[in-house]
């Protein structure tokens, strides 16, 4: 009896053995495996988080380079043929062909082709004609159209080839009326006349009311110094003012009412009829 409770106890004692064996086996398994499991979510952030591993691509590039070709001119060899679209009135025309004559016979390898066009819508046709690629070698143009083709690089400035050329002189021109062709510091043409205001007066009708000519203030004009000012113009008009009706005689009439000619009597008193960055 005594035996057999000793080895029922030695049983008992070998199974409380292998039951906490077995606990602290299962304990670490369980710790171990929250352990991995913490340093795998770790190395998954950090994998994340870490640059990928350089690898070599071999992989083809093509460049473009840019290639800059410098004109160079050739020699000429025969007659050039220069295009000249321009307007011109009946009178004006005879002026302008005997000005090409002249030209022609002073270079005689330059042909100058004439191709007149309208002077109401010139502008619209020597648009349509850049846009069409066929722009003209020379134009006549006015000046209120320079600003337009020049800021589309449709024009040439004339800058470099007049000061190369011996026998042209900017300096030849009022600067007032060459600054028509200026650009934002550069030429695009020159002028190739210039029409003034000019006064004209009868002088019947100043005879018969005793009234001065308009000459008699004028004496000193080109140093400034004259009297013929536009309040002396208006005291003149006064006087020759006359009659009633039909019959009413008018000291100064204006010929024109467009702009461009009274541009002269807004800067006189002062105005601008334009902004200053033009």
């Amino acid at each position: 009896m005594a035996r057999q409770s000793r080895e029922w106890s030695e049983n008992l004692l070998a199974i409380s053995k292998e039951e906490e064996q077995m606990r602290e086996k299962k304990e670490l398994t369980r710790r171990d495996f929250l352990r991995l499991s913490a340093a795998a979510a770790t190395g998954a952030i950090v994998a994340a988080c870490a640059p990928a591993t350089p690898q070599i691509v071999e992989k083809e590039v093509i460049k473009e380079v840019e290639k800059v070709v410098t004109a160079t001119p050739r020699p000429v060899t025969g007659p050039v043929t220069i295009r000249y679209t321009h307007v011109a009135d009946p009178g004006e025309l005879e002026i302008r062909q005997a000005n090409i004559a002249d030209f022609e016979e002073k270079y005689p390898d330059i042909k100058l082709v004439e191709e007149l066009v309208p002077e109401d819508g010139m502008a619209q046709k020597i648009t349509t004609m850049v846009a069409g690629g066929a722009a003209p070698d020379t134009v006549y143009l006015h000046p209120s159209m320079v600003p337009l083709y020049a800021e589309q690089n449709v024009l040439l400035p004339q800058d470099d080839m007049a000061d190369s050329d011996a026998e042209f002189g900017a300096d030849d021109f009022f600067d007032v009326t060459l600054d028509y062709f200026v650009y934002k510091g550069k030429t695009y043409g020159y002028p190739y006349y210039s029409g003034p205001i000019v006064t004209f007066y009868n002088k019947t009708m100043f005879d018969e009311m005793g009234v001065e000519y308009p000459t008699e203030y004028s004496e000193g004009f080109k140093d400034g110094k004259d009297e013929w000012t536009r309040d002396k113009m208006l005291e003149l008009a006064q006087r020759l003012t006359k009659g009633t009706g039909a019959e009413k005689t008018f000291g100064v009439w204006a010929t024109t009412n467009s702009l461009h000619w009274l541009c002269a009597v807004i800067w006189s008193f002062g105005g601008n009829v334009c902004g200053t960055r033009i």
